[in-house]
């Protein structure tokens, strides 16, 4: 499986040194258009994925070493799919919360203004319904658009919302 740099350039480090790494800034869009129907098949794919190449596909180089990691415990390919009522999703530039300022500290504004929240729970659960019920089991990611491809680039356990 062929990794091109234009779209997986290599991670750049945190501004704090316990912190995750952060995507490269070759080819990020600023403030790139999309809409929860965007993250829809980009979820379900990355669900679906029958090995660990296909996987890291869908993976900014920043989170390659954990991706790598998660799938060394095991992993099992979802049967349901996920439909745009399972998930919320807004551009983190637009965000008050927390983890807009802690993208901001941690990777700089650029990555801020390129990346897109994305949070949901489980196929075929709408995610205003987990969310009430237990915040807890909800995952949240962020994604960036870079040179026309929608990578991950952080990923989370729990509800880090709008």
């Amino acid at each position: 499986m062929s990794f091109p740099l234009a779209i997986y350039p290599p991670a750049r480090a945190p501004a704090a040194a316990d912190e995750a790494s952060c995507p490269g800034l070759a080819g990020l869009i600023e403030h790139p258009s999309a809409t929860p129907a965007t993250f829809v098949p980009l979820i379900n794919n990355l669900a679906h994925a029958a090995s660990l190449s296909v996987r890291l596909t869908y993976f900014d180089q920043a989170l390659w070493p954990d991706a790598k990691s998660s799938w060394s415990f095991g992993h099992t390919t979802n049967e349901s799919s996920y439909s745009e009522s399972d998930l919320q999703a807004f551009p983190a530039w637009e965000s008050s919360f927390t983890l807009g300022s802690s993208i901001a500290n941690s990777c700089g504004n650029a990555v801020l203004d390129a990346s897109w929240i994305v949070s949901y729970c489980f196929p075929d659960t709408p995610f205003s319904t987990c969310v009430t019920k237990d915040p807890a089991l909800t995952g949240t990611t962020a994604y960036i658009e870079r040179n026309g491809t929608w990578l991950v680039w952080y990923e989370n356990g729990g509800y880090q919302g709008s």
